[in-house]
């Protein structure tokens, strides 16, 4: 497991046969400093929560997500299904896109994009070995090339902004009073029966924890039956806990027990993350924007406010622009155009490949309120 140091779903990698349902577990083996290391933080993780509503989109479980669901179709648009195809793949729900946990700071998810996609271009070729697991990857990501990562670059943009940027604000809040709650269990219960009573799919023996997944949440070939697959064994996955100590947060939109994993330890997975879904008020996913005004939309119109937004996140091709906002390329082309006109954009040619950036005029105008 050298290199597997992205995201890790440990609900979500089993039921790769209804055979083995019944007995395949996970269990994660502590230590006494590791118990001495395990906290509880009420801050969400900002791409686990985009890969958890990829990967739960379209399941009908959780009726208090029928709103966000709907307002999340909408906002996407006729793109809609081909971005959660994308996000769905290997690279996105295994490797989170090569990006790494973070809870400890307010990163952005544009910056955590591009802080991804500067990693070398030797790094993508591990994506090698998840396609040798019958995991999905699209073609051009093992090789690094610019427009494969171009293209889910822009699906993950376009999603976070449709699925989870609206309603950020929201979940953060919401989620602090689950994590309260989890914190004052443990302060009087003790440990043990903090992580006991944490969540129905876990049980607490000492030294081990014990989930159980309940795989009816993962969508029809999702990467992580095949995962699941490769690791199988005997039924049973151990782990250990990472020398940075196991932090518990909860999640909004994944509606599994999900681990980010640590391999900086040495050559077998340690997990420093646990996710653990809450549940929340339906009234938390109201339409965060729609009795707001946008008047950058109505100065460009939508669909250039749109290509301008999304070039302020990052450069953006002609081809990942008209992806990203299901249009066509002549159409992401012409819209271009315009904004470069009028000194909103700039836009730079290498072979084939037209790449738009937006200016500071453009970037400042798409800041004002």
């Amino acid at each position: 497991m050298e290199g597997f140091r992205a995201r890790f779903g440990i609900v979500k990698m089993g039921a790769v046969w209804d055979r083995v349902a019944d007995r395949l577990r996970v269990e994660i083996v502590f230590s006494d400093d590791d118990l001495a290391r395990v906290r509880v933080s009420p801050r969400l993780e900002l791409v686990s929560e985009v890969i958890g509503a990829a990967h739960c989109r379209s399941s009908q479980l959780h009726p208090s997500l029928h709103n966000w669901r709907q307002q999340t179709a909408e906002a996407l648009g006729p793109i809609g299904a081909q971005v959660l195809r994308d996000l769905r793949s290997g690279t996105f729900v295994i490797r989170g896109m090569m990006a790494d946990a973070d809870i400890d700071t307010d990163t952005g998810f544009a910056d955590r994009l591009e802080t991804s996609l500067s990693r070398p271009t030797r790094e993508w070729a591990n994506l090698l070995e998840l396609r040798s697991w019958g995991i999905p990857v699209q073609p051009g990501l093992a090789e690094g090339r610019p427009d494969a990562l171009s293209t889910l670059s822009g699906a993950a943009r376009l999603f976070h902004d449709s699925a989870v940027g609206p309603y950020w604000d929201q979940m953060s809040s919401a989620a602090v009073a689950p994590a309260l709650a989890w914190m004052h269990t443990m302060s009087t219960r003790g440990l043990e029966a903090f992580l006991n009573s944490l969540h129905p799919d876990i049980t607490w023996h000492r030294p081990t924890l014990t989930i159980i997944p309940d795989w009816s949440h993962c969508p029809p070939r999702c990467p992580h039956r095949a995962l699941v697959a490769r690791f199988q064994h005997d039924g049973i996955v151990r782990m250990g806990v990472s020398r940075q100590g196991l932090t518990i947060i909860p999640t909004v939109l994944s509606s599994i027990l999900t681990a980010w994993t640590d391999d900086r330890d040495g050559p077998f997975a340690t997990i420093r993350l646990l996710l653990v879904p809450v549940t929340l008020a339906p009234q938390i996913f109201q339409d965060a924007a729609a009795d707001q005004p946008d008047p950058l939309a109505d100065l460009l119109g939508v669909t250039r406010a749109r290509v301008l937004r999304a070039c302020v996140q990052g450069p953006q091709t002609t081809t990942a622009s008209a992806l990203t906002l299901g249009i066509s390329n002549s159409s992401a082309s012409e819209h271009a155009t315009v904004l470069r006109a009028a000194g909103l954009l700039t836009s730079h040619r290498t072979a084939n490949r037209v790449e738009h950036h937006a200016t500071p005029i453009g970037t400042a105008l798409t800041q004002r309120r």
